[in-house]
């Protein structure tokens, strides 16, 4: 998995921000030569059973680049 250390060059908007019962995860991508195995899938899998050991949330927010290949496909898994 990779990751920028900073984030792109706007922030989320506030209404997107994580607070209260609401989590983000941000600037998740896994390495070419291992895309395409579910390792994201695994990965957000692993994020929600961790959300639902905390009591729940009302809702996990993915932002998705839909110019990387692959990316609306991940969004219209049902998470």
């Amino acid at each position: 998995m990779a990751g920028r250390t900073r984030a792109p060059c706007c922030d989320a908007p506030r209404w997107r921000r994580a607070k209260g019962t609401n989590r983000i995860y941000t600037l998740m991508s896994v390495a070419r030569k291992y895309r395409r195995h579910g390792v994201a899938r695994a990965l957000v899998e692993a994020a929600r059973r961790f959300v639902d050991s905390e009591g729940g949330n009302a809702a996990i927010y993915q932002h998705t680049d839909t110019p990387v290949a692959g990316a609306m496909e991940f969004l219209n898994v049902n998470y």
